[in-house]
């Protein structure tokens, strides 16, 4: 069993790519799985040759970004043009895919989405392949209201619509998740109304009540990648 990690804001270990990437690697390598995250083109080398066992490949892939400023403002063009970049760039991993592999984005925005499909439409080939894309962001950009006037919806609308599309003539599985119930709502409208299922945290540990042992707990909040303007001094001092 194949699985291809679609990851181009995967560049150092100090972000939430490097802990999933981490953790599906941590479980599925010992259940057989081969695991490629293609990462981005400006991946470290400490990351790059950190590896969580021996079934597991991490390679600099992307020269299309993962992040942009302003990008749910794109103009059409740039738009276009990213995601035509982001479309030859997995087209170049696809050649090599069995047929059998799953293909997991956990971590874009429209372009790559429509990217994606994109490339999938460009395979020219009936593939069993499973597709598996996540909706990290709000499709409302800035706004999670929904109520934000913005075209970014409607060009999720449009890539959620192809890849469902694609789904039907090409017969490989398709699977569109988010992370929380919120989510659920704001992209129902863009699944013509169905509601997509919220996937689990890939890192997600058990609560452990306080015990008469420990007569109490600290929790620590993860509040986002350790840089400076993170709030980490906030939380070291609170």
């Amino acid at each position: 069993m194949h699985l291809l990690v679609i990851d181009p804001g995967y560049a150092h270990q100090n972000s939430h790519h490097h802990e999933v990437n981490g953790e599906l690697a941590r479980y599925l390598g010992p259940r057989g799985w081969t695991i490629h995250i293609a990462a981005s083109a400006r991946i470290d080398s400490v990351t790059q040759q950190r590896r969580e066992n021996d079934n597991v490949k991490i390679s600099p892939h992307f020269e299309t970004s993962c992040y942009r400023d302003n990008i749910d403002a794109l103009d059409p063009e740039t738009h276009n043009q990213l995601s035509a970049c982001f479309s030859d760039e997995l087209v170049a991993i696809m050649r090599n895919l069995p047929n059998d592999a799953t293909i997991l984005l956990h971590t874009g925005f429209s372009p790559h989405f429509k990217g994606l499909a994109d490339a999938l439409a460009r395979s020219g080939k009936r593939v069993n392949w499973t597709v598996i894309v996540l909706g990290m962001f709000s499709p409302y950009g800035e706004g999670d209201s929904g109520q934000t006037p913005s075209i970014e919806p409607l060009r999720y609308r449009h890539a959620l619509t192809s890849l469902e599309h694609l789904n039907r003539a090409r017969s490989f599985h398709f699977c569109f998740a988010v992370p929380c119930h919120l989510y659920q709502r704001l992209y129902a409208p863009l699944c013509h109304g169905h509601m997509p299922p919220i996937h689990p945290a890939v890192n997600y540990r058990p609560y452990k009540p306080v015990t008469q042992e420990t007569k109490r707990q600290r929790i620590l909040a993860f509040l986002g990648c350790p840089k400076a303007d993170k709030g980490i001094e906030f939380a070291a001092q609170f």
